[in-house]
């Protein structure tokens, strides 16, 4: 099934070690960014194990959705960047070392941010090119490599203990000489003319009468025995001749005690065949064991895992009612949900404001551009400021008639693109100027939601979003994430807020913050 589902990251880079090969660092740089993308909706941790690259060169992400913060996911996604660098070896450009290092360029782990300076380092970016050519490089990592002549395979272990014998005991030559009498011992070589064993004569008491001077066996020419052998050849030898027995032979041949037998010191402590244990019957005993302990394994996992099955033998077994059964798994259903409500709650608040002016500006820092703002009503003006350090800012507003693009089946999404000013103006002296909002035009939201892409110049400037006057409630707000206010008014001086994960306290509905601004004269 793996095969199917195509090849790890972690079996990508590790393919490439093994190979000696190095990824493009482009194409590690693309797979995070398609990594990226997949989790933005639900922030989940990815690992190299859960991230797999079809033999299509299709990025496929195995976690599941919400199980995770968004800097959470973000930093892990950072981490399968960092290992397809390692793959990459040297050359890789120091935008993305400063990513895998330190994160986003505004120091804040965020999907969002993440995925936009991965798609900048990749510009220009050819999706459909990146794919083909992760779909080769799976391809031709799957197909066998070529030994290299030189490599040569392990010896096996029994080699290795044969050859540590031959060196103990001098060599191979032993070894020689017996690969040299094991091929002599062919049937080709065999003597047709070696005399075969006659009929024994039989004495009076029926025992067979052994003449060993009959058996020869030849030698090489030259040998002792040769000589002897010829000596004996030209004697006149007398060829008896065995009359046909006249009664049956004994059974069972009396033992000399004089001649070596095999196995003599386990054979001649036995006075009876009949008393050496069969193996047949110790097997036999073997196998009811087995069968025994094999039963109760079986008996105890019926009585574990289907108790339904002792209950119908004993007669107590209870047909169960489908109606119950589906009321269980609605109730589980339902259980389950809540658990799943309360662990969001857990990890996100709601923020309250108040100024002690009712005209200041309250702005929420949303990223440095290209920043993305979410969770956006549909049918309501927006109004971004953009601030580039030490310069002038610049605003521009999100009508409530525009006309969004639909980028998935779930997500609408509207560009915008900033200016900043040229003049200095640092931080002490800010002035944001009057708000563009126009009363009138304020729009009435659709119950939809999307997000806003605001792309600046210079890049990296700082965005706002205006989320009020006076006072000003946002909902929603991951509560282990920093969050930047700076409120503003004419004639006094522009404050930065920070809200940090000690400032969330527990009102009995969730998760609440809440921040005071007290506005200082300029």
């Amino acid at each position: 099934m793996s095969a199917l589902l195509g090849m790890t990251v972690e079996e990508l880079v590790e393919f490439m070690r093994l190979r000696d090969q190095r990824l493009p660092f482009e194409i590690g740089a693309f797979v995070a960014l398609e990594v990226c993308e997949s989790v933005i909706e639900g922030p989940a941790k990815v690992a190299t194990e859960t991230v797999r690259i079809s033999d299509e060169g299709v990025i496929s992400v195995y976690a599941p959705p919400h199980s995770a913060t968004n800097a959470e996911a973000a930093r892990s996604v950072g981490e399968v960047l960092a290992r397809l660098l390692v793959a990459a070896g040297a050359g890789v450009p120091p935008v993305l070392l400063q990513l895998v290092e330190h994160g986003p360029s505004d120091g804040r782990w965020d999907l969002g941010r993440l995925r936009d300076e991965l798609e900048a380092s990749l510009v220009p970016l050819n999706r459909s090119a990146a794919r083909r050519v992760l779909s080769r490089l799976v391809r031709d990592l799957k197909r066998p490599s070529k030994r290299p002549p030189e490599m040569k395979p392990a010896p096996k272990p029994g080699r290795d203990l044969d050859a540590d014998l031959d060196a103990l005991l001098g060599g191979d030559d032993e070894g020689d000489a017996v690969d040299e009498l094991l091929s002599a011992m062919d049937s080709d070589s065999v003597d047709e003319e070696m005399p075969t064993q006659q009929l024994p004569q039989l004495d009076g008491s029926g025992n067979p009468i052994v003449d060993f001077s009959m058996l020869a066996a030849k030698r090489s020419p030259g040998s002792p025995s040769a000589r002897i052998d010829e000596e004996e050849e030209t004697a006149p030898q007398e060829v008896a001749t065995v009359p046909p027995p006249s009664r049956k032979l004994p059974t069972e041949l009396p033992r000399d005690e004089g001649l070596p037998t095999a196995n003599t010191g386990r054979l001649s402590a036995l006075d009876d065949y009949s008393d050496v244990p069969t193996e047949k019957k110790g097997r036999w005993g073997l196998y009811v064991v087995l069968l025994a302990v094999v039963a109760a394994l079986c008996f105890g996992a019926i009585f574990v895992f289907r108790p339904d099955v002792i209950d119908r033998l004993q007669g107590n077994y209870v047909e169960p009612d489908p109606e119950a059964e589906l009321a269980e798994a609605r109730a589980e259903q339902e259980r389950l949900r809540q658990e799943a409500e309360a662990a969001l709650l857990a990890r996100h608040g709601n923020l309250r404001v108040r100024a002690t002016s009712d005209r200041a500006q309250i702005l929420m820092f949303v990223g440095r551009g290209p920043a993305l703002a979410e969770n956006l009503p549909i049918g309501v003006a927006h109004e971004f400021v953009a601030i580039a350090d030490g310069k002038e800012p610049t605003r521009v507003v999100l009508p409530a008639s525009a006309e969004w693009n639909a980028i998935n089946d779930e997500t609408q999404q509207y560009e915008l693109a900033l200016q900043t000013g040229e003049g200095e103006m640092p931080f002490e002296s800010l002035d944001l100027g009057a708000s563009r909002l126009q009363r009138g035009a304020m729009g009435t939201p659709t119950g939809e939601l999307g997000q806003a892409r605001i792309i600046t110049s210079p890049q990296g400037a700082r965005v706002f979003l205006l989320i009020g006057f006076g006072s000003a409630s946002v909902s929603d707000l991951p509560v282990e994430e920093p969050h930047e206010l700076l409120v503003f008014e004419e004639g006094f001086r522009a404050q930065r807020v920070f809200v940090g994960p000690s400032d969330w306290r527990d009102d009995g509905d969730g998760k609440l913050a809440e921040v005071e601004v007290t506005l200082v004269d300029r």
